[in-house]
């Protein structure tokens, strides 16, 4: 049985009140476009991340910004964002893209709720696409490597090839060396600037430090790399301080200008799925297969994680040498004792 409460018209005429307020509360809500709240976190940001972190979230936010910009921060929901991230997929987008999008849009929500404009991340609990097998970036094989050194050899831009397999080197950091940066008595190479492209600006930018601490290092040339690299230093030496440069304008030659070349060469060798960062891969995967510890080769290639340098840089399919060694090492060392 439903219970009935009698109040007075003073009790009554209170309730109204708060319930009028209550309402009106909400309406006086200030609306907080998406844009502005970005516009605040990025200036924020400006000061405690490098420039070009800055022009990557500035980029990736110009994709978020087409959908949800001039939307209030707060009726963005969860579901508003899944099936965003669903048409971003089946429109073409890679994956990669479609993460980072998510990763920005994150960290707006984070900031979002440090300022009371909202209560709750609506990014918590959305599905991101799941990671496919042609997502993982194969190292350049040897194979590959001999191939298209050979063609390049007729381009004086060649260089670049050896220079990146053999050092593991960032693009980046390989087109800021000096010939100053190689101690070619102790066979060293000393990694401590970059020359990057900056993304908000549309173009490089040369920094006398590298992409992060670990990435100031000393790299130790290869046995096979230290002939070549003397040659070039003899030939060029008197000609640029820059060990890779423009040969016409004697400039800095950027990362874009070498993918390029990369592709063109790649284009007459007739092979697929070679970029520049390949090498970096091919690099990681030598060296762990010399039998250069794990911690070394982090090192090496300027990793402040070594989990970073066995999960991603060393994946490669089983190739029928793989799984040789892999089966004799089990039949020499059985589990059991059988």
């Amino acid at each position: 049985m439903e219970k009935t409460i009698t109040i007075d018209n003073k009790t009554a005429d209170t309730l109204i009140q708060l319930l009028q307020g209550a309402r009106g509360g909400q309406e006086r809500r200030e609306i907080k476009e998406l844009n502005a709240v970005a516009d605040e976190w990025l200036t924020l940001k400006t000061n405690s991340v490098e420039e070009t972190t800055i022009g990557a979230y500035r980029t990736h936010y110009k994709g978020i910004s087409k959908q949800f910009g001039q939307r209030d921060i707060a009726d963005i929901k969860r579901k508003d964002i899944q099936l965003w991230l669903n048409s971003c997929l089946d429109r073409g987008l890679k994956r990669n893209t479609v993460l980072k999008y998510v990763s920005v849009l994150k960290l707006i929500m984070e900031y979002a709720i440090e300022e009371e404009y909202i209560n709750s991340n609506p990014c918590l609990g959305v599905k991101l696409p799941r990671v496919k097998a042609n997502d993982f970036k194969e190292p350049a094989t040897q194979e590959q490597y001999k191939t298209l050194l050979s063609v390049a050899k007729k381009s004086p831009y060649w260089f670049i090839l050896p220079l990146l397999y053999y050092t593991g080197c960032r693009i980046g950091e390989a087109l800021a060396l000096t010939w100053d940066d190689v101690d070619f008595e102790n066979r060293t190479i000393s990694i401590n600037k970059q020359y990057t492209y900056k993304a908000d600006v549309n173009r490089p930018i040369f920094k006398d430090y590298t992409k992060t601490m670990a990435g100031c290092r000393v790299v130790i040339i290869h046995n096979e790399l230290l002939p070549l690299l003397k040659e070039r230093y003899e030939e060029h030496k008197d000609k640029n301080k820059y060990i890779m440069y423009q040969v016409r304008k004697g400039g800095m030659i950027t990362s874009r200008q070498m993918q390029v070349y990369l592709s063109h060469w790649c284009d007459v060798a007739n092979i697929n799925g070679v970029s520049l960062h390949s090498f970096r891969h091919s690099a990681t995967s030598n060296f762990l297969e010399m039998g250069i510890s794990p911690n070394l080769v982090a090192s090496m290639l300027g990793h402040s994680n070594v989990a970073v340098t066995l999960n991603v840089y060393s994946r490669k399919s089983l190739q029928e040498q793989d799984i040789k060694k892999i089966t004799d090492t089990m039949d020499k060392s059985p589990i059991m004792g059988i």
